[in-house]
């Protein structure tokens, strides 16, 4: 290449715009933690000087600390960060950063610059006429100028007053003095000017949304409400809860601790984990067992399907493990059902109390109810990424999709075995039966719980009942319970 043709292609390529997008390139790409987390789409510029990757992650801290985002720009650390004393004094008047940018342009507009040019460079860009003819000295002319003093200082160093001279020779010395001086990045001494090339892909870090799990859980309250008398009537009441909780900014709150090591100071650990909560409207307990709707599809002994509501007693039904249950002439309807549920795009036919076996056990949506019913069941709460088993094997819980029942006279069914596991398959799904158990242990243990008063109200109740207990339970079931429970 001649030099009036680079003369040419330093002109029509400014470097100033090249030196800006190439530091703010470096800065993205320079260190491969902080480009996966901030800028996935840069370009890897692995090999650069290494003192760019102190430079890209001060540059990223500052812009957190001003992006107004409360887990990170208020951290120790972070929050007290100063552009010019932790960013711009470890670029500015930085030689060896700025040469490294400089060889990058020349490379860009010339290729290689060898002796042999810089000796041709460096005889027309001193002939008189080049100055005077050229009009170099034009303010329009006054970056192009500059980059011949720069060229001729970086690569042909032992001549570089002698070139000065040459052009003092037609123009001031102040002149020249001006386009003599070292200017190394000294725009980047006291304004935040690369902060607006990576505010965007640093708050887009900051908000992004990862490990997200939504789950509900059922809440109960008890409230005294006074009635006439003086006397104080008790309300049950329950509710769901709706959890969706995630973390935002995790990634960043991973590469400020890796990256500590090169603040001004060793930041916090942020507190990136969110728990969004909604509820439904609080609403009478009424108990009750849980339910499936009518037309639940139950899978028979023999390997066709019936609906629940069609089921009467002596049907075979298939259990937990191949057993097979025979149903009772039990009829298990519940019209107190609110809200219905499903998972993995099914539509809602469960009862939130009902409950699925899961690789940890039983699990439902009402853990607290569920256990109510029969304590031993020992139900817990069913979250995504729970593992259910289905009439096919198992199956990963990956959502969970709640309704309320379509009318006010929703009417839920169950069933009731006399013989065999207390499980069944209800669309596919192994679920539990739990039907209430009253027995001796049950009521020895629930008065083991009940205060004093109300264990005396409880036997008063009994004793005066005996005969109407006796024609509801048989003879031999009421004297079971005076004797295991009362003497």
């Amino acid at each position: 290449m001649t030099v009036e043709m680079f003369l040419e292609n330093i002109m029509a390529n400014s470097f100033s715009k090249f030196k800006k997008e190439t530091v703010l390139a470096i800065v993205k790409g320079c260190d491969p933690v902080t480009r996966e987390v901030f800028f996935s789409d840069a370009a890897s510029k692995d090999g650069v000087n290494s003192q760019w990757k102190k430079i890209a992650v001060r540059l990223v801290a500052y812009v957190i600390s001003g992006s107004g985002t409360n887990a990170f720009s208020g951290l120790d650390g972070i929050k007290n960060m100063n552009y010019a004393s932790d960013v711009g004094s470890l670029i500015a008047n930085k030689k060896d950063l700025w040469t490294e940018v400089f060889d990058l342009y020349i490379k860009t507009v010339n290729g290689e610059v060898d002796d042999k040019f810089m000796e041709e460079f460096y005889r027309e860009t001193t002939a008189d006429n080049f100055i005077m003819g050229r009009d170099m000295q034009k303010e329009e002319g006054w970056e192009t100028t500059q980059l011949c003093f720069a060229l001729v200082r970086e690569k042909l160093s032992a001549r570089f007053e002698e070139y000065c001279r040459a052009w003092e020779r037609i123009l001031s010395h102040d002149k020249v003095a001006a386009w003599k001086a070292e200017d190394y990045f000294s725009e980047y001494a006291a304004s935040d000017i690369l902060k607006e090339g990576i505010r965007c892909s640093v708050e887009n870090a900051l908000g992004a949304v990862t490990n997200i799990n939504e789950w509900f859980k059922e809440e109960k309250r008890t409230r005294y409400v006074a009635a006439a008398g003086h006397n104080v009537i008790t309300v049950r009441e329950k509710r769901m809860a709706r959890h969706k909780e995630y973390d935002r900014g995790k990634a960043v709150a991973d590469w400020l601790q890796a990256s500590n090591g090169y603040l001004p100071q060793t930041p916090q650990t942020p507190d990136v984990h969110v728990d969004e909560v909604s509820y439904s409207g609080w609403e009478t307990d009424t108990g009750g067992g849980g339910c499936v709707t009518g037309d639940t599809k139950i899978r028979l002994a023999n390997g066709m399907d019936a609906e629940i509501a069609q089921i009467g007693e002596g049907w075979k039904i298939l259990s937990r493990g191949g057993l097979v249950s025979v149903t009772s002439d039990e009829k298990i309807v519940n019209k107190n059902i609110k809200y219905l549920y499903g998972f993995n795009g099914r539509k809602p036919f469960m009862s939130l109390e009902h409950a699925v076996l899961t690789a940890q056990g039983w699990k439902s949506l009402a853990p607290e109810s569920t256990n109510e019913i029969n304590p031993y069941v020992n139900a817990s709460l069913l979250r995504e990424g729970d593992v259910i088993f289905t009439i096919d094997g198992e199956e990963t819980v990956r959502s969970i999709e709640i309704e309320a029942a379509e009318t006010e006279s929703f009417t839920g069914y169950d069933l009731h075995f006399r013989e065999g596991y207390h499980s069944y398959y209800a669309n596919g799904i192994l679920v539990l039966l739990n039907y209430p158990e009253v027995t001796v242990s049950r009521i020895k243990k629930s008065l083991e719980d009940m205060s004093e008063e109300n264990q005396r109200r409880f036997r008063s109740m009994f004793v005066k009942n005996s005969d109407l207990l006796e024609q509801i339970f048989g003879r031999a079931a009421v004297e079971q319970i005076k004797e295991d429970v009362f003497i």
